[in-house]
């Protein structure tokens, strides 16, 4: 997966927006102030850190070579994999970001949980 690509997509999602939290070298992306994507964007290879699903991420684990359990994060809600990774198409990298926005939305307090799914859904709707 490309960088720019990355980048793009990310940017892309409602609301979301990119700090650097710890420092120049990770790129910390969130959603209203819930953090759902971790790249260490200077690191060789780079790499994302994506929150996930318990069950899940240890199943993906067993049937992804080279995803691994979250790089300096909670190993049991977090997985990492390397944008240089030819076993792990992009659009499944763009699904694992989606779910992993999606889990940091459920983490929102209610009111501001239910703004951003309206928007989303408003997004939607105008795609269509």
């Amino acid at each position: 997966m490309e960088f720019d690509e990355l980048k793009r997509f990310l940017f892309n999602l409602p609301e979301s927006r990119v700090e650097f939290p710890h420092g120049t070298d990770t790129m910390v992306y969130k959603i209203l102030g819930k953090g759902f994507a971790y790249i260490s964007w200077q690191s060789d290879p780079i790499f994302i850190s994506l929150k996930c699903d318990p069950t899940v991420a240890i199943q993906l684990r067993k049937q992804y070579p080279g995803l691994v359990p979250g790089y300096h994060m909670n190993r049991t809600h977090w997985n990492t994999i390397f944008l240089d990774n030819e076993h792990i198409p992009d659009e499944i990298i763009f699904h694992w970001i989606d779910e992993s926005y999606q889990l940091a939305i459920n983490e929102l307090p209610g009111l501001l949980r239910k703004r951003i799914l309206k928007k989303i859904a408003k997004l939607n709707e105008n795609k269509s």
